[in-house]
């Protein structure tokens, strides 16, 4: 069980051993207080932070959670992403596509960084622009339905 020492400025901190075996149980206390992922700190800070404990019921233990994974990189209507590794791990990258119709506006790749964030934003799917039709080959007019010529939408057909 995670023994948060707190929260300060939105990064969550520990005084717990046991966190550092298990960073996704950590990961999930500290966004459940608020806090971003836990980011690591400088030198200065982690003496700074160890001074100020020595005078706490914590004593001078101070335990850092090495991140190992970063959570979940999210993905967007339409969009589809897949991972070179399936526990979202440091160093690992996701890769997204779209569905049918749909083309990729961003980037196709990112990265889950040492920090446990992942690079960039989450690119989004926008709906394919199908080509002008403005007469049937069979002759007649083409008429868009729906007022646009995006994947999916009907045309009608009036002849001529």
């Amino acid at each position: 069980m995670m023994d948060v020492l707190g929260v300060f400025e939105g990064l969550c901190y520990s005084a717990s051993r046991e966190e550092r075996a298990d960073w996704l149980g950590a990961q999930r206390k500290c966004l459940d207080r608020g806090a971003t992922l836990p980011m690591k700190m400088s030198e200065i800070s982690q003496r700074g932070l160890r001074a100020a404990l020595a005078a706490s019921p914590f004593q001078k233990e101070f335990y850092w959670i090495e991140p190992k994974s970063c959570t979940f990189p999210g993905v967007g209507e339409a969009g589809r992403v897949s991972f070179s590794s399936q526990t979202f791990a440091i160093g690992s990258f996701s890769v997204y596509t779209c569905e049918d119709g749909y083309e990729l506006e961003g980037e196709t790749e990112r990265s889950c960084e040492e920090d446990a964030r992942w690079t960039g934003s989450i690119p989004k799917c926008k709906k394919k622009k199908c080509n002008n039709v403005d007469v049937w080959s069979g002759g007649g007019i083409v008429r868009l339905l729906n007022g646009t010529n995006e994947f999916g939408n009907e045309v009608g057909l009036k002849e001529t």
